[in-house]
């Protein structure tokens, strides 16, 4: 299987890389898996990992957006049971080896599940393909009883960026911006479905304004065909994006 993680999105993040993913006699699923999680290092080297935290934390550091992307290749069914933080200025892709992959929020979490730090940071969830047919990644926050209380993507710093064949969803939370919550980085959006998120989050006692799919306090570049449908700020009203907080 090959990722792309061509990003265009005008702020001249990330790079083009094509990878294999390898077989494994032994790839054993973990608790958090029912898949692979395998980071792809400069060199080749493909390592697995039972978490993406721990496939993330791994990755090399003061990397920054314009350098060399770190690509994080995933299949089958992922969980996420604590936030996976993406800062000291790491360079990450993470896309799907196979289609019908899944990263979803575990039962019983409910803060952010991605969070991005640090001004040169840079996270993507890339293109996965395989030859020329594009691989669905879904990334779920949708929890079986209750709501959460963080978003799917949490931007403090740094630049996020969503590609074609990548689905956020699911996520009911009281979180301004249950997809993507941008409190002072950039979002590049270059393809991808935004779809059937809730946030019910209160930001100021003036208005209750909070993006059901995307709240940001910074910059947002569109480019492609991205999808944004169906995500509710309350319940009831479909105010999907929201910029500058108004």
């Amino acid at each position: 299987r090959a990722a792309d993680a061509v990003v265009d999105d005008g702020f001249n993040s990330g790079d083009t890389a094509e990878l294999t993913l390898e077989e494994e006699e032994s790839a054993t699923p973990t608790p958090e898996t029912t898949g692979q999680i395998i980071l792809k290092a400069a060199d080749g080297t493909q390592t697995s990992y039972s978490t993406l935290a721990e496939a993330v934390a791994a990755a090399p550091v003061n990397i920054g957006k314009d350098g060399e992307v770190t690509q994080i290749l995933v299949t089958g069914t992922v969980e996420i049971s604590e936030t996976v933080v993406i800062d000291q200025n790491k360079n990450i892709s993470i896309a799907a080896a196979a289609d019908g992959t899944t990263i979803k929020r575990a039962a019983g979490f409910l803060g952010d599940m991605f969070k991005v730090k640090d001004e040169s940071t840079s996270f993507q969830f890339g293109t996965g393909k395989d030859g020329e047919t594009v691989l669905s990644l879904t990334v779920t926050g949708a929890l079986d009883q209750g709501d959460a209380t963080g978003s799917i993507i949490s931007v403090e710093g740094g630049y996020f960026g969503l590609s074609d064949g990548v689905t956020l969803t699911g996520n009911r939370t009281s979180a301004p911006g249950a997809a993507i919550c941008n409190s002072g980085g950039s979002i590049g959006l270059a393809g991808g479905t935004i779809t059937g998120n809730q946030s019910e989050g209160i930001v100021n006692e003036a208005a209750e304004i909070t993006g059901g799919a995307i709240y940001s306090l910074g910059e947002i570049r569109v480019s492609g065909a991205v999808i944004v449908k169906d995500n509710k700020d309350d319940g009831l009203n479909d105010n999907s994006i929201v910029l500058g907080g108004d």
